[in-house]
């Protein structure tokens, strides 16, 4: 859409969220059956590369905000971070814990563009849990 000069919309408005949805074909309806807005006191906004597996052996979530670029309402530079990290939380929908969680972030003197992601894995290896990321 064209520029209209509005004001974009303060951080503490924006969030990105793991969702589920229920679809019914026949009946043509679509219904949120389950969200996640992120761990701790605020949300979480990753402007792009987000992505959510269902992992079928735990029944658990993979969400991965792959360039966040805020946390709880505050701008990573703010914080003394490069502009975006990768986050990858592993959640348990029916108790909505979080049962791993990591972030790959650098201070912004030493890599002001900071970290981007995209696609991470849960990697069972001898009974452990692991993750991997893919970088860009």
């Amino acid at each position: 859409s064209p520029f209209t000069g509005a004001t974009p919309p303060d951080f503490d408005s924006q969030y990105s969220r793991l969702v589920e949805y229920s679809v019914d074909e026949e009946a043509r309806t679509v219904d949120q059956t389950w969200s996640f807005h992120g761990p701790g006191k605020g949300s979480l906004f990753s402007y792009a590369v987000g992505d959510a597996d269902y992992l079928p052996r735990t029944g658990h979530v993979l969400g991965t905000y792959g360039f966040l670029t805020v946390v709880n309402g505050e701008e990573h530079e703010t914080r003394g971070v490069g502009t975006a990290s990768v986050r990858v939380i592993e959640v348990d929908p029916k108790t909505q814990d979080v049962v791993f969680d990591v972030t790959l972030d650098a201070p912004l003197s030493i890599l002001p563009g900071g970290w981007h992601g995209y696609r991470a894995e849960r990697i069972d290896m001898f009974g452990q849990k692991r993750a991997a990321v893919s970088p860009d």
